[in-house]
């Protein structure tokens, strides 16, 4: 479901947009922890914990430049590895799994746990800078 929302998004938003122009697709819209955070038996929670359709991976963003065929991640969260899947689903594998860089907005562990996807043990990148 929630490729298809993204997907219809972007179909909207190109209607308004050169195919060559650089524009940004939303990753993530939840606090550090997700949606529903982690322990959560409120009322807040409940929804998502009951209908996995209602879960949000945390605040991330990509920003996509067809003309150069690269792209680059804002925030390394939690969800990377759904949140890499995510973007290769919606720019239908277009580009590079990974990024051409990542830029981290601030300390929280929100922002850069995701990090750890990158290293040998994971992915064993050697080419993806942190900014």
């Amino acid at each position: 479901m929630i490729t298809s929302l993204l997907a219809v998004m972007l179909s909207v938003s190109s209607m308004f947009s050169s195919p060559d122009l650089p524009y940004i697709v939303v990753l993530g819209i939840a606090q550090d922890g997700g949606y529903p955070q982690a322990g959560c038996e409120k009322n807040c929670c409940k929804p998502a914990w009951n209908d996995p359709s209602k879960k949000r991976f945390v605040t991330s963003l990509a920003l996509v430049d067809p003309a150069s065929k690269k792209w680059w991640l804002f925030e390394a969260t939690p969800d990377l590895r759904d949140q890499l899947q995510l973007f290769r689903e919606i720019t239908q594998q277009q580009f590079d799994v990974l990024p051409a860089g990542v830029f981290l907005t601030h300390g929280h562990i929100g922002h850069y746990s995701g990090l750890m996807e990158f290293g040998r043990e994971v992915m064993g990148t050697k080419r993806c800078p942190s900014m």
